[in-house]
């Protein structure tokens, strides 16, 4: 017989599964009246203090939301911002290949800019060696840093990065030319390996004209590959030197073959800037 006033036992599995029940509930987070902790006569946690409570207005979830969104958009926006400040090493890139070249050619006695090549600022021997190696070095860094940058742009844009990676390959190539001097047979090995960096415009074009936006970005790529391919012809010439076009192009060779550094520089400064004005409308245009 059971004295009246004491409880039966429950049921060992059904107590059990109600009590793990109400422990599983007793570690939510959200404090309520109804909180499991009370129900089991365990003491009440005071979760405010770790963490903070939720605003229970309009105005102040209104703020919360405001802040939040601006957070989350600077974070989007972080590596846009450093995209932006490696597209700028297109045009540096450029403006110091041409003073380089210039600054190296002044300081060599009797040297032409143009008959004689850009090779022959750092031959063997040549007392520009070392400086023409240094630019062309420091000119493949900034070519690889614009590169990155122009492909993270066009991913953001939706557009190939296939740009992005023939502008590496002519990195490449630049610095295999200032590590192996004329008349080193890797110097040419690297030289006829830039005209793989030479298709670049083209390819770029191509990718932009998926995009109505970037409809100047292939109008000008388009332009300058034209001017790209016309150099290339010319300094073709040098393979057959007693055909008729050597002889007329042999006089002032080293202006051919400028003519073909600027071009192809001249558009890697310019798509450099359009891309950046791409990029800055597109961004407005998320905002």
């Amino acid at each position: 017989m059971e004295r009246a006033g004491r409880h039966r036992p429950l049921d060992s599995s059904r107590s059990g599964r109600a009590t793990s029940r109400r422990l599983d509930k007793a570690q939510w987070p959200r404090v309520s009246v109804n909180h499991p902790a009370r129900t089991l006569g365990i003491k009440r946690v005071d979760y405010a203090k770790e963490r903070p409570a939720e605003p229970n207005n309009t105005a102040a979830r209104a703020t919360l939301w405001r802040a939040l969104h601006v957070d989350l958009h600077a974070a989007d926006l972080r590596p846009a911002m450093s995209a932006h400040y490696r597209l700028w090493f297109g045009p540096a890139a450029a403006f110091l290949l041409s003073i380089g070249i210039l600054a190296i050619g002044q300081a060599i006695p009797d040297y032409s800019h143009v008959r004689q090549t850009v090779s022959e600022l750092g031959e063997i021997g040549s007392p520009g060696r070392i400086a023409f190696s240094a630019l062309l070095l420091l000119v493949a860094a900034f070519l690889a840093i614009f590169a990155d940058g122009a492909a993270r742009a066009l991913r953001r844009m939706g557009h190939s990065s296939l740009p992005a990676y023939l502008i590496g390959a002519m990195a490449i190539s630049t610095a295999g030319v200032g590590i192996f001097p004329f008349p080193d047979p890797l110097h040419n090995v690297f030289g006829m390996s830039e005209l793989v960096g030479y298709q670049a415009p083209l390819v770029a074009a191509v990718a932009a004209t998926k995009d109505r936006s970037t409809k100047g970005i292939a109008v000008f790529s388009v332009s300058m590959y034209a001017v790209v391919l016309l150099a290339i012809a010319m300094n073709m010439s040098v393979l057959d030197r007693h055909g008729d076009i050597w002889i007329r192009v042999q006089p002032f060779y080293g202006i051919v073959q400028r003519a073909l550094f600027t071009a192809w520089f001249l558009w890697c400064a310019g798509y450099g800037v359009l891309l950046m004005n791409a990029r800055r409308r597109d961004d407005h245009s998320l905002m």
